[in-house]
């Protein structure tokens, strides 16, 4: 019987990782046990470089011939001449590993290995590629040579130009491995390697990694013929030398994937896939069919996933152009099959606009968009029934009030919330708040009214028949001077504090003097060895006498500057250092939108809310009222980062948070006045020095 030559096919390149005996020793006939180990072994001669497919179908080198640089087959004449996309990149590398097992399960690249013989290379207990020993517990007598699985892959990958940095299946089942490598790869750039965990088998896809750390490692390839195969060294240490034969060790190829999967897994392997880190989904959006007064149906088609597995799917509407998935949305599973969603609560006779919608790990991909109208309800509807409830929180320029929506009368409630005038029975024609659609009670906050002055207010709700309005009420804004501050003693060195309560929030009017010790500008926690270290600063002292530095002007006006690790506990009991929410809760409450609030850099247009409006600010605006009672004073910050300076007094105010804004690159949060009539809200470095309000617990 001739020695077997051992082709590629849609399968999986294996190496060995066992003992054998000394080729050049063998007979060229088989024994009956041979014969029956190489049954067992499932060796695939048949199979050829030449019939390979993609997963995709395409055959690998007809596709070389164009496509791929590299190839051996290849004429270099008919070679593209432009970069490849991504998917051709995915497609070379798949290409050039098959090629690579070909020849390494044909003998063709035994140049790399440190020796040669005749028949198949050898390798006993997963020795390096560079390691020729004889094992003391092997029965051969001559030496073993070769690769072994981890072996036969890192030499399919060089073969291919991409050069792995580790030994072992214990780095190449690490995808970090693979990635570091696509990323210093020109050839390769753009592409990622995946873990999929254990799928199964008739997932495979050609070009799949299949390893489990410490114990094996192989590559599917599709021969062409609709049968997954897998390159590899199968090896198995329960025979002996003497009971081994070079079929039984790679690098080969095993036709029968599962049995290989059983035998040398059993359980517990992971399937590595190439995916594209820069490729979205494509798709397009289903014709919108079934409108009704409230509803409608549409879809979308998946016509490319990215070659990366979706996410979640769906269709999102608004009643703006460009919906996304932040406004109304339907999510339907993950699979890349044609879908339908039904459209709801929707209100009647208006305008909508849908794109359906993918994601994958690169970001979320919208369909062409479409529009439809409602249908509009029967005019037998009335206008709304509405109420308007007490209103309350009166300061000098702003107010809450109620509104209930007992009735939408027959027709969807497209718009409500309360409008108010100096003049009696306002209508939405006047200054007005949006407060939603829909039945139910709700609260709005009226901003922008001047102090000590008279207003007249009504809850409304609107529908497709007209504007209904609840009862009047009327309410007279507070003057500057009736603000109410309370006051508040600190146990630790008896010093009184101004506070105010503004909304919900109880805060000290006035920034925080607690000083237990006290440093100059030029010491900080920037240096090493000292970033957790709390300290405490004066504006304008370069000393270390806690009693000099209270005996300043800058101290008994704007307090103590701390770094970010005193402020988190410099609060005295019963109070605390603000949370950027709170913070937030309270630039809300002031007349800020939500959305804003949410912003980071400069946002409002509000602070003179907060100002002291006093001659401590070197620029005064009409607007800086201190209506709030917050009382903010200009008394500028310390800078580190190598300039460890005072800096901005009379032009800033700046506030820690007890909130971290979880970057790398930027600190905690924290706010900042300054001339004109916005807050800043930013991560600010943990060195800073900046001042400090307490809020109640």
């Amino acid at each position: 019987m001739k020695k077997i030559v051992l082709l590629l096919s849609m399968g999986l390149l294996l190496f060995s990782c066992g003992p054998q005996e000394n080729p050049q020793e063998k007979t060229e006939q088989l024994s009956l046990e041979e014969l029956e180990i190489l049954e067992q072994a499932g060796v695939d001669n048949e199979s050829k470089y030449e019939d390979a497919v993609f997963a995709d179908g395409t055959n690998m080198s007809e596709w070389a011939k164009i496509y791929n640089p590299h190839s051996t087959g290849a004429h270099s004449e008919t070679k593209s001449t432009e970069a490849p996309t991504t998917r051709e990149k995915k497609k070379l590398f798949v290409d050039n590993m098959t090629e690579a097992g070909h020849g390494l399960t044909n003998r063709q690249y035994w140049s790399l290995m440190v020796s040669q013989i005749n028949g198949l290379a050898y390798v006993f207990g997963s020795k390096s590629t560079d390691e020729i020993l004889i094992h003391p517990e092997s029965e051969c007598s001559a030496g073993l040579y070769g690769l072994d699985c981890s072996g036969m892959i890192k030499v399919m990958a060089a073969k291919s130009f991409l050069y792995l940095s580790g030994e072992g299946t214990v780095h190449f089942a690490n995808v970090s491995e693979w990635n570091n490598a696509f990323n210093r790869s020109e050839l390769y750039k753009g592409l990622k390697m995946t873990n999929l965990g254990q799928i199964n088998v008739s997932d495979f896809q050609a070009g799949d990694i299949i390893v489990k750390a410490g114990k094996h490692i192989g590559m599917v390839f599709d021969n062409g013929k609709g049968i997954l195969k897998i390159y590899n060294s199968l090896g198995s240490p329960k025979y002996t030398c003497s009971k081994n034969s070079d079929f039984k060790h790679g690098p080969l190829i095993t036709n029968n994937i599962s049995n290989w999967i059983t035998d040398v897994f059993n359980t517990g392997y992971n399937v590595l896939r190439i995916f594209y880190d820069d490729l979205m989904p494509q798709l397009t959006t289903k014709a919108i069919i079934s409108i009704t007064e409230n509803s409608a149906i549409s879809g979308g088609n998946i016509t490319d996933d990215g070659d990366n597995p979706l996410i979640s799917r769906g269709i999102c509407w608004s009643t703006y152009p460009a919906p996304t998935i932040y406004h109304n949305r339907t999510t339907e599973g993950t699979n890349t099959e044609e879908f339908t969603s039904n459209i709801t609560g929707l209100q009647d006779n208006t305008v909508y606009y849908v794109r359906a919608y993918a994601i994958n790990v690169n970001g979320t991909a919208y369909g062409n968009e479409l529009s439809f109208k409602t249908t509009k309800k029967p005019d037998n509807s009335t206008t709304p029934s509405i109420t308007t409830e007490d209103i309350t929180n009166i300061t000098t320029t702003t107010a809450s009030c109620s509104g209930n929506v007992t009735s939408d009368g027959g027709s969807s409630v497209t718009a409500r919330g309360v409008c108010w005038s100096t003049s009696q029975n306002p209508t939405t024609s006047n200054s007005k708040t949006t407060n939603g659609t829909g039945l139910g009670t709700y609260t709005s906050n009226i901003t922008g009214l001047s102090p000590n002055t008279t207003y007249y207010v009504r809850a409304y709700a609107t529908n497709s028949q007209g504007t209904a309005y609840g009862e009047q009420r009327t309410f007279k804004t507070l003057t500057a001077s009736d603000i109410e501050y309370g006051s508040f003693t600190d146990t630790r060195d008896g010093k009184v504090y101004k506070t105010v309560t503004i909304g919900f929030q109880v805060w000290m009017a006035e920034n925080l003097a607690y000083l237990p010790s006290v440093v100059g500008p030029a010491t900080g926690s920037e240096y090493a060895g000292h970033e957790t270290d709390p300290y405490y600063y004066v504006y304008g002292y370069d000393g270390t006498s806690v009693a000099t530095a209270k005996a300043t002007t800058n101290y008994q006006t704007y307090g103590v500057l701390y770094n970010w690790p005193a402020a988190l506990t410099a609060c005295p009991p019963g109070w605390h250092l603000p949370s950027d929410a709170e913070w937030t809760q309270l630039e809300i409450y002031l007349g800020m939108s939500p959305e804003k609030a949410d912003d980071t850099g400069w946002r409002g247009p509000y602070d003179g809310k907060l100002k002291s409006g006093t001659n401590h600010w070197n620029l005064i605006l009409e607007e800086d009222t201190n209506e709030s009672g917050f009382t903010a004073l200009p008394g500028g910050y310390r800078e580190g980062h190598g300039i460890e300076e005072f800096y901005g007094i009379g032009v800033f105010g700046s506030w820690w948070t007890s909130t971290d804004s979880d970057s790398d690159n930027v600190g905690p949060f924290s706010r900042i006045l300054a001339h004109g009539e916005y807050v800043q809200r930013d991560g600010g470095s943990e060195q800073w020095g900046s001042s400090v309000r307490c809020i109640k617990d």
